[in-house]
């Protein structure tokens, strides 16, 4: 029987994601969108998502899947307020627990790669945001 590899792959990575500690700051983590009450200064979304079924042999179920990582760092845009560095700070703790996501569902991570990592800037009126977009590409077998 085929799964969908996509939410055990977000799975994962939210277990090693969610509430990492950055520069003395707790980082949340989200899927999607930000929940809850207060949207925190600093975060992470599990973004975009795609998958494509690798048919080119019939030994398994072969899966290319991509995720986009977005890391969010805002500041009050008062002064001369924020700057890049958390968000690449951020960064380099979610390359280094990437290496270390397990899948579940039966799925195994045959192959990964860092496809791109790219900033994005908004200086604001009133807030100051700083986004690091990291898309992961994966090779699976179920």
């Amino acid at each position: 029987m085929q799964g969908n590899p996509n939410k055990y792959l977000r799975s994962a990575f939210f277990t090693v994601l969610n509430n990492i500690t950055v520069s003395g700051n707790v980082i949340p983590c989200f899927d999607e969108r930000v929940t809850g009450i207060t949207v925190p200064k600093h975060y992470i979304l599990l973004s975009t998502q795609t998958k494509r079924q690798n048919k080119y042999t019939k030994c398994a179920d072969r899966w290319n899947v991509d995720i986009l990582i977005d890391i969010v760092t805002t500041y009050p845009a008062t002064g001369n307020t924020g700057s890049k560095l958390l968000a690449d700070d951020i960064e380099e703790q979610v390359i280094n627990l990437e290496e270390t996501i397990i899948l579940s569902g039966g799925y195994k991570i045959n192959q990964r790669e860092l496809v791109s990592s790219d900033s994005l800037v908004t200086i604001g009126t009133t807030t100051n945001v700083f986004r690091q977009l990291i898309r992961f590409q994966y090779f699976l077998t179920q």
